[in-house]
Formats: structure tokens, C-alpha cells, sequence
């Protein structure tokens, strides 16, 4: 479709919109930050968990904005056990026809956590100012955790014929890289020059020999207490095996016990039983042997009355002798 402007309008015949009127500067100038203006929206670690970002004008999507004024932000708390990085973005919205600058949340990753995915929609984009790397459970965003992006091909400088790209704002976030990392470097460098530097000092060999003595003495002293406490547990272990085996004798004894209070209880049963059968044998031979009494009276009175017999005795068998005893009674029993 061809289009053109501008003319004056005659009764609202030639009436223009924003595209149309920003459209001037097509071919001109290019989408990006004026890095002539302000601190050209540099991202800055403020106290704690807020950032600034600079003061700066962008041209996007044929629309303008303008921060004239330092813009605070807070940075979502940070996870208790994973890592994220959050972005601080331009937004321009065309559909809400608002231009913004906010922070876009992450997803929390424990390994590898990833930029935030930039929104680009036929009317709505998004360009990243700066993305900070949020750690596990900081309170605090540090300069060496922010990632400037604005100079960047995601969001470039706005160059004019006459004008040159200066990367002065972002030697700040390299150099508080630097800093930290040399600063970490040069830390282990010293400690460990030290020890070496105590080692070395003196007589090389001596000071050698008196260090591999001295770990020598403490690998045995080592290797002794890990003896004494291996033979510490065999004893425990020992002796919980013999208060087992003393528990189960015990076990065993009261069993022992329970049995012959059983057979004991079961013997006097029977002796209470026996004594009884023998009480009943008694008196029935007492029975017996009244009856047998007053039966023997009986006959010897009976005897003496009709004959001559004075004596009478029990034999199992008649004595030879029995005729030179007439006064004599042989009773043979059955």
C-alpha cells in the first residue's frame, strides 16, 4: 500500500497516526537506547534486593520512551535451595499502548537455570535492559550479578550518522567481575605461598622431613584409634552375645524349674494317693485280723472245751514231729 504525508488537512480529509508521523524517522535512526541520554538505562545493584536503573530515552517499535529519573525496582525474593535468572525489560505493549520498564521473574532451576524467554508478539515486545543472576537464599544483589545487556544486538545503542558506540557503561559490571574473581584468585594464592613459604623456611630438608614425620605420627595415630574402636565394638558385640546366652540359659532354667515343680506336684499327688490306698489296706487288714481273732477264740474255745489241745500254731506245713504233740493244734492255711 503506498502512503505519504504530510499535508495540511481541508475539511479532516488528510488525517494522520502515530506510525505514520514516527515512520519520518525510518532509515534515520535505528530502534535502540540514545546512548547520548542520561546513563543510557544502565542497571546498577542498589541495597539488598533492589536495582536502579539510569536515567535514558529508547526509540522502539516507532514509539519513544524517556526515563528522566533514577527508577528503583525490587528483585523477587530469592529461592531457598534453587538458582534463577530474573531480566529488567522494556516493554512496549500496543495493544495496552504502555511503554514499561519491569522485571521479569525466572524459573528456578537447582543446576542450570536459564534466561527469562523475551515476549514477541506482533504487538508487544520486550528488550532486555540487564538480566541479574539471583542465587539460593541471598538477601542481597550484588554488581557482579548484573548482566547489562542494553549496547547489546538484543538492545542496541541508537547510532546516528555522526555518532560513535562507547562501551564505557558496561566496564563497570566487567570490572566488579574482575574484582570479585582476581580478588578470590589472589586470596588461595597467599594462603597457599604462606604455608609453602613456612615449609621452605630454614633447612628445606629438615623442615621437609619434621612435616612427613609429623603426618606420618598423626596417619598412625589415626590408624591406632581407628583400632581401638574396631576392638571396642567386637567388644560390645561380645558381650551383647553373652548376655543373650546368659538370657536364654536363664530361660532355659526357669523352664527347668516349672518342669520339676510339675513332676513334683504330680509325685505328691501320687504319694497322697498311695498313702491312701495303704490307709484302706490297713484298715481292712485290721478288719482282717479282728475277724481272724475273735474266729480264733471262737475255736479255741471251742477246742479246749472238747479236748486236750493247750497250744495252736500256724505252719505252712505239718512238722514231722507233730504225733509226739498231741496238746499241739497245726493250723495249715489255704
Amino acid at each position: 500500500m503506498l502512503t505519504y504525508g504530510f499535508y495540511n488537512s481541508k475539511d479532516h480529509d488528510r488525517l494522520y497516526d502515530a506510525i505514520q508521523i514516527s515512520s519520518i524517522f525510518d532509515g534515520i535512526i535505528r530502534d535502540g537506547v540514545f546512548m547520548s541520554i542520561g546513563s543510557h538505562l544502565q542497571v546498577t545493584a542498589n541495597n539488598r534486593m533492589t536495582i536502579t536503573v539510569g536515567t535514558g530515552r529508547t526509540w522502539f517499535d516507532h514509539s519513544w520512551t524517556l526515563n528522566d529519573s533514577p527508577l528503583l525496582l525490587m528483585i523477587p525474593p530469592s529461592e531457598i535451595i534453587m538458582k534463577r535468572i530474573d531480566a529488567i525489560v522494556l516493554e512496549v505493549n500496543g495493544n495496552t499502548r504502555i511503554n514499561d520498564i519491569k522485571v521479569v521473574k525466572g524459573t528456578p532451576s537447582t543446576t542450570n537455570p536459564q534466561r527469562p524467554v523475551m515476549v514477541n508478539t506482533e504487538n508487544v515486545h520486550q528488550y532486555p535492559l540487564a538480566f541479574i543472576n539471583v542465587g539460593e537464599n541471598v538477601t542481597e544483589i550484588r554488581q557482579a550479578n548484573i548482566t547489562n545487556m542494553v549496547g547489546t544486538s538484543s538492545t542496541p545503542f541508537v547510532t546516528g550518522i555522526l555518532e560513535t558506540i562507547n562501551i564505557d557503561s558496561l566496564v563497570a559490571q566487567w570490572g566488579a567481575q574482575w574484582t570479585d574473581w582476581s580478588a578470590g584468585v589472589v586470596k588461595e594464592y597467599t594462603e597457599w605461598t604462606k604455608e609453602l613459604h613456612d615449609i621452605l623456611d630454614g633447612e628445606v630438608a629438615s623442615n621437609l622431613a619434621v612435616r612427613i614425620l609429623g603426618l606420618e605420627k598423626e596417619s598412625t595415630g589415626q590408624n591406632t584409634e581407628i583400632v581401638q574402636i574396631n576392638q571396642d565394638i567386637q567388644n560390645i558385640q561380645n558381650t551383647a552375645l553373652t548376655q543373650n546366652q546368659a538370657i536364654v540359659n536363664h530361660e532355659t532354667r526357669l523352664g527347668d524349674v516349672e518342669t520339676t515343680q510339675t513332676y513334683q506336684g504330680l509325685l505328691i499327688t501320687n504319694h497322697g494317693n498311695t498313702l491312701s490306698t495303704h490307709s484302706t489296706q490297713i484298715n481292712n487288714l485290721e478288719t482282717s485280723v479282728s475277724g481272724l481273732t475273735t474266729a480264733l477264740n471262737a475255736l479255741d474255745n471251742s477246742v479246749v472245751k472238747s479236748t486236750n489241745i493247750r497250744n495252736i500254731v500256724f505252719v505252712s506245713s505239718l512238722p514231722a514231729d507233730a504225733a509226739s504233740h498231741p496238746d499241739t493244734l497245726y493250723l495249715i492255711p489255704e
